[in-house]
């Protein structure tokens, strides 16, 4: 499963970012810096199912961000992670509580549309 993580670097992108690179049988990750002027095109490229958004408030707008991403990728969902929070809101409304890498890995398994005998954490 594709995952791409559309965020600024920053300590707690790379965190995030290792942990999924680091199960390479269950997904195939990208990290597409925000600050890129090709950001978005580069997302069209990589085509996710999922995309991981940091919520910062320097961003446009986090909801504008998520909604611009949900419009050029309707195919994809999109994970709003935030460092100051427990939460992953996931657009549209829904959110859940994350306190570690596993939660958000079960989040995203009971959302793909794929084979569950594939991932296994």
């Amino acid at each position: 499963m594709k995952i791409a993580i559309f965020a600024r670097h920053s300590l707690f992108t790379d965190g995030i970012t290792s942990q999924f690179l680091a199960r390479p049988a269950m997904f195939e990750t990208y990290f597409v810096d925000a600050d890129d002027v090709n950001a978005f095109e580069n997302i069209v490229e990589i085509s996710p199912s999922i995309i991981l958004v940091e919520a910062l408030g320097e961003f446009i707008s986090e909801k504008n961000m998520s909604t611009k991403l949900l419009e050029i990728l309707p195919q994809s969902v999109v994970l709003q992670l935030d460092p100051n929070s427990v939460f992953v809101r996931i657009f549209s409304s829904e959110q859940r509580q994350v306190h570690q890498i596993g939660d958000l890995i079960a989040i995203i398994k009971d959302m793909a549309p794929i084979s569950r005998e594939i991932i296994n954490v």
